[in-house]
């Protein structure tokens, strides 16, 4: 029986030796290998993550978008990255270019076994909105406590002059000012980043925010209200739009971030009863502030602007493209050292002269201690040779 098991073994492992000389040739030479498919790609300028579908056995598609101010030469794009199959090649590398100026450009994909697939490469255009350069047509701030009460106001803070400090920083400084927005890049995410170049225009001034004392019910003293309305930053700062929930994030040099969204223009209700309406000519950044509600100080500007405010809007016009700010406009603020209050003179003081007594005050007592006048208090002890507390009167 083991004679017989070993003559079948045998014979079977010679039949297969005739049919191939080495079992493990197919492995060796990649005759087993049949893939031939672009697993990942990215191009210079390129927004997003592109869409790879592969059609049939010998064709593919993929989708894509690139910002044509973000790259050299349409004609030469760089392949930044090209992920393939296992083994297989392409007619182009990564660091190599494609040519996206002559129809629909073409990536050729073939397999260690010489079988191929060709993918044609759709690309659409695209813009980053954002960018361009935008003047400040109006600021507007929506805000106060008791708004089911119809306590709650909308303002242009530059219409209420009297409530900013003086010295021409106020309000209405921002209106000469150029935003500036560039793109500087598209994230992996699809959500784009760049700068942002806030000018302070001729005057070389913004706004420094500081509600006047004078309108300052609390305290008589100014506030400093840059945590409300510093939203978008003096000079270079960078931005990031976030395309999944519609914000743009400003960053200043130190790290301080601020947010808001792009509205378009028309007509938006403020949640006041009954509602007041803002009417935006053009778009603006919304801004959702953190005040705090104050019954104190319901009628007042100081409890819209400064203890209250809810909303705060910059309303911007977009220039036409190719528009250059002008140079005298090209001014970034020099920052302004608050001047200290000036010591009050020392008043002169002296004792000489000659005084009549006004009134006597005692304080005392153990249980329950009382400012006590000792002349209301006469028979409260022995009057001898008529010096009660009275006589002190003389």
């Amino acid at each position: 029986m083991n004679k017989l098991k070993y003559l079948l073994s045998a014979f079977v492992l010679l039949c297969f030796a005739s049919c191939k000389d080495d079992p493990w040739e197919d492995v060796a030479d990649g005759g087993w290998n049949h893939e031939r498919s672009i697993i990942d790609v990215k191009f210079e300028g390129q927004a997003g993550t592109p869409t790879i579908t592969e059609t049939d056995s010998e064709t593919g598609v993929i989708e894509l978008q690139l910002a044509s101010d973000m790259v050299a030469d349409m004609p030469k794009v760089r392949v930044e990255t090209l992920t393939l199959s296992y083994k297989a090649t392409a007619n182009v590398a990564s660091g190599g270019t494609i040519d996206f100026t002559k129809g629909d450009p073409q990536i050729v994909v073939t397999s260690p076994n010489g079988e191929s697939r060709t993918y044609t490469l759709e690309m659409t255009e695209f813009t980053e909105t954002l960018t361009g350069t935008y003047t400040i047509s109006n600021l507007w701030v929506y805000g106060g406590t008791g708004a089911a009460y119809d306590c709650t106001k909308l303002y242009k803070p530059a219409d209420k002059s009297w409530c900013w400090n003086g010295e021409g920083r106020g309000p209405a400084a921002e209106m000469d000012n150029y935003l500036v927005f560039t793109l500087g890049e598209i994230l992996a995410d699809g959500n784009t980043t760049g700068t942002c170049m806030n000018w302070a225009g001729e005057d070389a001034k913004n706004w420094d925010c500081v509600f006047a004392g004078a309108s300052n019910p609390d305290t008589g003293k100014p506030v400093d209200l840059t945590q409300f309305y510093r939203q978008i930053p003096k000079g270079e700062s960078t931005w990031l739009r976030n395309y999944s929930d519609g914000t743009i994030t400003f960053t200043d040099a130190d790290g301080n971030k601020t947010s808001c969204t792009l509205v378009p223009k028309g007509t938006y209700q403020m949640p006041n009863v009954p509602p007041i309406p803002l009417t935006l000519e053009s778009e603006a950044f919304k801004f959702n502030l953190k005040g705090t509600e104050d019954w104190n100080n319901t009628y007042n500007d100081y409890g819209v602007f400064a203890r209250n405010p809810v909303t705060y809007y910059i309303e911007i016009v977009k220039q036409p493209a190719g528009f250059e700010v002008p140079e005298a406009s090209k001014t970034i603020e020099e920052p302004v050292d608050p001047e200290p209050e000036p010591e009050p003179d020392p008043e002169e003081t002296s004792l000489a002269g000659t005084y009549s007594v006004g009134r006597l005050t005692v304080y005392g007592g153990s249980a329950d201690p009382a400012f006590v006048n000792p002349a209301a208090r006469a028979g409260c002890g022995t009057i001898r040779s008529g010096r009660s507390p009275t006589t002190s009167w003389q």
